[in-house]
């Protein structure tokens, strides 16, 4: 085993997600000396409602000069599984992006196209793909019109507010994340998350159901003609 391959591959499982408590699992794997191997890890994300687990398969090969390559890595949830590919010297998929992507949201990261040129798109599995060994990514760039300040700026149309600041929000968005927002007196809450497909932002409620934006004003509206209604009944 070659010290140098081993860190740069402990680094590289670190800043994918991973963490870095399987390194004693990875040096052992890489000692034994065989053309490939499967790390097996499970990791717990949770998003709009109780944390579920996650089975990812780390693949590595043996290439030139007895160096092992982390070439990709599948992932199991939600009763699917999806192999992600993990390019060297790219900004690949993080463990918890491949979550987000497989409950169904969309992620915005940086691509290349067939002359090498990098540009930045959302990016959404392709339902029609899932069950195959390679999944295909629906993707959205920015000729598609999807601004997502702007859809941002709908749900604070709807007198809904977060807990940290816009710009963080839209990093969090960006990655695939649902983000709890909430009414003034905080008695409403829900989940919103990108959905550059439909160029709009999606809502939850705590259950996780999903609702339609142009709603939530009605919701509150009842919710607070429920609770006066309390209000006088005692």
């Amino acid at each position: 085993m070659k010290q140098e391959n081993f860190n740069y591959l402990a680094k590289q499982i670190q800043f994918l997600g991973f963490g870095d408590q399987h390194q004693k699992e990875l040096e052992k794997a890489m000692k034994k000396g065989k053309e490939d191997f499967v790390l097996p890890i499970t990791l717990a994300y949770g998003s709009t409602g109780e944390k579920a687990e996650v089975a990812y398969k780390l693949n590595f090969r043996k290439g030139n000069e007895d160096m092992y390559f982390l070439n990709s890595y599948h992932a199991a949830h939600n009763g699917m599984e999806a192999k992600f590919f993990v390019n060297q010297g790219e900004k690949n998929i993080t463990s918890k992006e491949a979550f987000n992507l497989m409950e169904g949201r969309s992620v915005y990261r940086e691509l290349s196209n067939r002359e090498g040129e990098k540009y930045s798109a959302w990016v959404k599995i392709d339902p029609d793909s899932v069950g195959q060994e390679n999944i295909r990514f629906q993707t959205f760039n920015e000729n598609y019109g999807y601004d997502l300040k702007a859809a941002l700026n709908k749900v604070l149309d709807k007198q809904l507010f977060f807990a940290y600041n816009k710009d963080d929000v839209m990093k969090s968005l960006e990655k695939g994340n649902v983000v709890e927002v909430m009414t003034a007196d905080k008695s409403q809450k829900y989940f919103v998350a990108a959905d550059p497909q439909y160029k709009t932002m999606a809502i939850f409620d705590m259950e996780g159901s999903k609702l339609k934006l142009d709603d939530i004003n009605k919701i509150q509206s009842m919710s607070l003609n429920q609770k006066q209604g309390m209000s006088m009944g005692m």
